[in-house]
């Protein structure tokens, strides 16, 4: 508010507060910084509910989403006269006049890290009067919403996220809060409305659950109202940027095992390929997500592919020693390497026999645990709980 904005509305209350109208409103004794409290003496009552425009950035990276909502609270003050308003006025929208002496509900909103009142042409807020007297406030919100992610299940994950509401100084024997649809409401209505529908990039959103709670707080008890949130990641994005990139890899590290031994550019560029492709995936995966002291899913699967084709690419200077060993063994041992027939087996007879063998078994084994690893994997994680 600019320095002239802020003597006009100063001089605005001082017109204002002289008005016989304005007197008639609030009693002699009437302090902004005190409850009401109802026809028995007891707390004031106030009564929320969030309709909710839009939900997104929902980041992993950052613990966190972001949240557009109109927030509105109700509640009454048997101490204000305003009738004398609806009579002088065929609008029940309260003056920002009166609404700066009103005792209002503090709302704070606990587990949000950041938070922007709308103010594009006017500022984002109004008061209502209701037909029984109760004050009827809506405002619009955008928060950045505080939520520890559990990544164990990640990418198969459902996260419970919450947005936690309380009030800054009131104690709760001063002033209750409540959800909209609470039985003693006097307008009952929906708590938590989801007014467009939200449809975030890579996650399904269930219709959020309204939660109240008692919790001690320096010395006193305060009420807390918790709106629950949950959202379950849809798969697609990383079965298509990690799962089936990094298997196609591993299935192609298999490919030395077609090639002949001697090839030796061929298998070492194949297994290097492969290796360094895998790694590349690993760090991108990493970058992606917080870094946290327990293994996720997609860290199995990786580590797992890596595995794969590091073995794929142990196997080949094995399987080379193995061909130098026979063959110079067929030179030194010509008896040894006679068919059946006694006729001496020629060196490509030799290394199908032998040298080969190690190729023919990773054919079949590498595959073989491969095929065995993602049933286990899938079926694991898929079945198992939040």
């Amino acid at each position: 508010m600019t320095s002239a904005a802020r003597l006009l509305f100063v001089i605005k209350v001082v017109f204002f507060t002289l008005n016989p109208v304005f007197k008639s409103i609030f009693p002699s004794e009437y302090y902004s910084s005190d409850p009401p409290r109802g026809a028995d003496g007891s707390a004031a009552k106030i009564f929320v509910a969030f309709h909710i425009m839009d939900i997104d950035e929902i980041s992993e990276s950052k613990m966190g989403f972001r949240l557009h909502l109109f927030v509105i609270d109700m509640w009454k003050d048997d101490r204000l006269n305003l009738d004398a308003v609806l009579d002088n006025s065929s609008v029940r929208i309260v003056p920002e006049e009166i609404y700066s002496r009103i005792w209002k509900p503090d709302i704070i909103f606990v587990n949000s890290k950041s938070g922007y009142l709308f103010r594009q042409s006017v500022t984002n807020k109004f008061v209502k009067i209701l037909d029984d007297g109760h004050l009827y406030r809506t405002t619009r919100y955008l928060f950045q919403v505080d939520c520890l992610m559990k990544l164990q299940k990640y990418p198969m994950d459902k996260q419970n996220c919450f947005l936690k509401v309380g009030l800054l100084s009131t104690p709760s024997t001063d002033a209750t809060l409540h959800w909209m649809d609470d039985p003693i409401s006097p307008h009952r209505n929906v708590s938590l409305r989801l007014v467009e529908t939200n449809a975030p990039l890579q996650f399904d959103i269930a219709q959020p659950k309204p939660h109240k709670t008692t919790e001690q707080w320096i010395f006193t008890e305060c009420d807390y109202l918790y709106a629950n949130f949950t959202f379950t990641r849809r798969i697609t994005a990383s079965l298509l940027n990690t799962y089936i990139p990094t298997g196609i890899v591993v299935i192609m590290s298999w490919g030395s095992f077609w090639l002949d031994v001697n090839a030796t550019p061929a298998r070492t560029s194949i297994g290097v390929t492969s290796v360094l492709t895998t790694v590349t995936q690993i760090v991108q995966s990493r970058n992606s997500t917080p870094s946290v002291d327990y293994l996720k899913a997609v860290d199995v699967w990786l580590f797992i592919c890596l595995l794969m084709v590091f073995l794929a690419n142990l196997e080949y200077p094995i399987a080379y020693n193995v061909e130098k060993f026979y063959t110079l063994n067929r030179y030194s041992q010509p008896d040894k390497y006679k068919d059946p027939k006694g006729r001496r087996m020629t060196v490509a007879q030799t290394l199908f026999r032998y040298t080969n063998i190690i190729d023919k078994v990773s054919r079949i084994m590498f595959p073989s645990a491969f095929f065995v690893f993602i049933i286990i994997y899938w079926a694991t994680y898929l079945s198992m709980g939040e």
